[in-house]
Order: structure tokens, then sequence, then C-alpha cells
């Protein structure tokens, strides 16, 4: 099954769909602009998600790789349904869209990127 991780972007002034599925040991995380050799991840998201997310200039919650192993693990674990895998992302995506949103901005901070 493929999830939705829709994340907000102030660089593109609009949400950001990233396509996602639960693999065997992590998820395979891609985003139709993504310039990286690989979507597949570990439980956390790593690589590819903070790759993209950096490239994309979106700030994030530090703790956020956290948050995605432990909903790999419990719809590991739990036998959870899609519906149910679909609803955390969503509020995962809603948590990196409030960080993205809640940025400094300015003319200052204009210029500013994470991955500098």
């Amino acid at each position: 099954m493929t999830f939705e991780l829709k994340i907000y972007s102030r660089r593109y002034n609009r949400y950001l769909d990233y396509r996602i599925e639960k693999i065997e040991n992590g998820w395979d995380i891609k985003y139709v602009q993504t310039c990286h050799d690989t979507s597949v991840c570990d439980k956390t998201g790593y690589p590819n998600l903070y790759n993209q997310l950096n490239q994309d200039n979106i700030n994030y919650p530090e703790d956020l790789g956290n948050y995605m192993r432990y909903l790999w693990e419990h719809a590991a674990e739990k036998d959870m349904t899609d519906a149910e895998i679909q609803k955390h992302l969503n509020e995962l995506g809603t948590w990196i869209s409030t960080v993205e949103k809640a940025s400094t901005t300015g003319t200052f901070w204009g210029n500013y990127s994470a991955t500098q």
C-alpha cells in the first residue's frame, strides 16, 4: 500500500505530497522531484526523508525519526490497518507542517537554507 505524507513548504507556498510505502526493514519514501539515489530508508526515515526535506528547505521536528520508527514498529507488531497507518502519517504531516509554518521568516532569513 502506498501512503501519502502531506507537508507544507514555505519555499513553494503549498503542500508537497510524499509517497511512502512500509517495506520489510523501513520505509520507501519518494517525492516526484527527488534527486537522491535511493528512496529506501530505515525505520526512522533516514536518509531519504531528511535529504528530501532538507532539499526543499523544510524545517521538521528534531524527534521526527523516533516517531517514524515508533509508527513502523507499531504497525508491524500490532498489525495496523492501512487506514490507521495513514491516519498517523497525517498526524506526522500536520506536526512537520506546523514546525515549518512556525519557522522564522523575514528579509534576513529569506535566503537561509538548512543545508548551508
